[in-house]
C-alpha cells in the first residue's frame, strides 16, 4: 500500500520511459475543483498536486464510476449479459454498480449533445430490508453501526462481514 496517491504515481512513473504531458485519473470518491478526498483511503490532494506529481501540463480527474458509466455506450453485445426481461432501448438511462472497497454507483443519461455521466456516492444510501432475513441482518449490524448504508453490506468488506 502506498502512503499517498503521489507516491503511487511516482512508483508508476519510475517504471515507464517517458513522462506524460497529459494525465487522467478515475478517483474512488467525489471529485471537485478543489481538494479531492478518496472515500475509503486516507488520501487527499488537489489537481495541482497531481500535475506536480506527474509532471503533466494538464490533469483531468473524474469519479471512478463516472469513468465506467462513460464507457457503457462503447460496450458491444459480447460484453453484456442480460439479467432481466424486456429488450434493450436505445438511449435509455443506464447505471453501473460495483462492490469493491465501497459500493460504487453512477448513472448515464442521453441528451441532445450526447451521453452525460451522473456520478454519485450512492453506496451511502440507507440499506432497506425487503424480508425478515435482511431485517435480522440489519439489526445485528446496527449493534455496531449507527447508519447501515448499502455499502456496509454490498462491498468487499460488507460481504466478508455478512459471511
Amino acid at each position: 500500500m502506498f502512503p499517498s496517491l503521489q507516491a503511487a504515481i511516482k512508483a508508476y512513473l519510475d517504471c515507464i520511459p517517458h513522462r506524460p504531458s497529459l494525465a487522467g485519473f478515475a478517483i474512488a470518491g467525489p471529485v471537485s475543483d478543489e481538494t479531492i478526498r478518496m472515500t475509503n483511503l486516507p488520501w487527499s490532494f488537489s489537481r495541482k498536486d497531481l500535475c506536480i506529481a506527474t509532471g503533466a501540463k494538464y490533469v483531468h480527474a473524474v469519479n471512478d464510476f463516472e469513468a465506467l458509466a462513460l464507457a457503457l455506450p462503447f460496450l458491444g453485445p459480447h460484453d453484456l449479459h442480460k439479467i432481466g426481461g424486456g429488450d434493450p432501448v436505445d438511449h435509455a438511462p443506464k447505471v453501473v454498480l460495483g462492490p469493491g472497497t465501497g459500493l460504487g454507483v453512477a448513472g448515464l443519461v442521453f441528451s441532445p449533445s450526447g451521453w452525460i455521466a451522473v456520478p454519485s456516492e450512492g453506496g451511502h444510501i440507507s440499506f432497506a430490508a425487503e424480508d425478515a432475513d435482511e431485517l435480522s441482518l440489519i439489526k445485528l449490524i446496527a449493534k455496531d453501526e449507527t447508519h447501515i448504508s448499502a455499502e456496509r453490506l454490498i462491498s468487499g468488506p460488507g460481504l466478508v462481514r455478512i459471511y
